[in-house]
């Protein structure tokens, strides 16, 4: 998803309402994205038996 997408959006929302709206669900959606890639690498980290503890 790159800035065109991003800038895209604005044609299909009716308001700058909605426009502020959609903006912090979108960075919400990619808080938990970074949260859920990040809980990912741990668990990976914590299975990997080449590294130390």
């Amino acid at each position: 998803m790159g800035p065109h997408f991003v800038a895209g959006l604005t044609s299909r929302i009716n308001s700058a309402t909605h426009l502020e709206t959609h903006c912090r669900l979108l960075q919400e959606q990619h808080a938990r994205r970074v949260v859920i890639r990040v809980g990912n690498e741990l668990t990976a980290s914590g299975y990997d038996q080449t590294r130390d503890p």
